[in-house]
């Protein structure tokens, strides 16, 4: 069998459920997004590509926001948009989390993006806002960790810093660590903890995963998504930390940071070096790893095993780091 075909296999170690929602997934990849797609050369090419995308993005995510039925609202931060999202749960909890959503730097937005931010209410019974930021090309690392560190800030004005928490997913968790990184830099405060799930986090695009899964991972075209990475940062800005925070100085005081991905994706390794740097720098960090998953599974899949434990995992990890700095421990 070649890498080809491996792409589309499943492990048969993970959960029943989540073997039904990937088969249904993979099929749908296995005919459209077998090969990159064609990058825009022009603003308007942008536009197009990017609402083709939110409108596959918000179609699917239709139903399991309206089964949950959040209340959701419109709001400007620090001048960037985004939502508030709140869901009513037996058990609420203080704080906020800020939700920096995915889609290799290029595409996605706060709206498209929804379902990641209701789900994150949800499990953890706190109020999320999910946030709008500048997409490559038309900016670059600097002006996105720009907008996201102004955009906390702000909220750091409204909520307690200790009552604080930063949420990305694949992209969006690498601007989450380099925003932490940049509002330390400037002296400002820095959100209580961190939850990442499938972070990017180096632009050079090394790592070991990248040789063992880079043509075998079903949810990314590896092509496609590294010719987008390389419009966030350019060739002499790819070791910078704020563009490839694994490579970031964490000086003991970086928040408390929890990294969630799976085996199944060629960014595993950007996984397991953010996780490493972070700690071996003195600080507490946790890397929760899940069998046979592929990209963001926890978010895309929403209902199975592992997506549930991952939620599990994500919401006990606040309850301890927020407003209860220093009680969590390195794991």
């Amino acid at each position: 069998m070649n890498a080809h075909d491996l792409r589309f296999e499943i492990a048969e170690t993970v959960s029943g459920p989540a073997r039904t929602r990937m088969r249904q997934m993979l099929d749908l990849l296995r005919q459209y997004q077998q090969d990159a797609t064609a990058l825009p050369t022009t603003d308007a090419g942008w536009d197009e590509q990017r609402k083709a995308r939110n409108d596959i993005a918000e179609f699917f995510q239709k139903p399991y926001i309206e089964a949950v039925g959040p209340d959701i609202r419109e709001v400007e931060v620090g001048g960037t948009t985004g939502f508030t999202v709140s869901v009513d749960t037996p058990d609420p909890r203080p704080g906020l989390v800020v939700y920096l959503h995915g889609g290799a730097f290029t595409y996605y937005s706060a709206k498209s993006s929804l379902k990641a931010a209701v789900m994150m209410a949800k499990a953890s019974g706190r109020q999320v806002v999910s946030l709008d930021y500048p997409l490559a090309p038309q900016a670059d690392f600097m002006e996105v960790t720009r907008v996201t560190s102004r955009a906390v800030q702000a909220l750091a004005q409204e909520t307690p810093p200790e009552d604080l928490a930063l949420f990305g997913t694949s992209a969006g968790g690498s601007i989450a660590a380099a925003t932490t990184l940049r509002l330390r830099d400037e002296g400002q405060t820095m959100p209580a903890a961190l939850v990442l799930h499938s972070p990017g986090s180096d632009c050079r695009w090394i790592g070991d995963s990248f040789l063992t899964m880079g043509d075998r991972d079903p949810a990314m075209n590896e092509d496609d998504v590294r010719r987008r990475v390389e419009l966030y940062a350019s060739e002499d800005d790819r070791d910078h930390p704020y563009a490839s925070p694994a490579l970031g100085d964490f000086a003991p005081g970086f928040p408390p940071t929890l990294i969630q991905c799976g085996t199944r994706e060629f960014l595993l390794s950007d996984s397991v070096r953010l996780y490493r740097a972070i700690r071996d720098a003195g600080n507490e960090a946790v890397l929760d790893l899940y069998e046979g998953m592929i990209h963001v599974f926890a978010t895309m899949f929403d209902g199975i095993p592992e997506s549930d434990i991952a939620f599990d995992i994500a919401r006990t990890f606040l309850d301890r780091a927020l407003g209860a700095s220093g009680q969590l421990g390195n794991e």
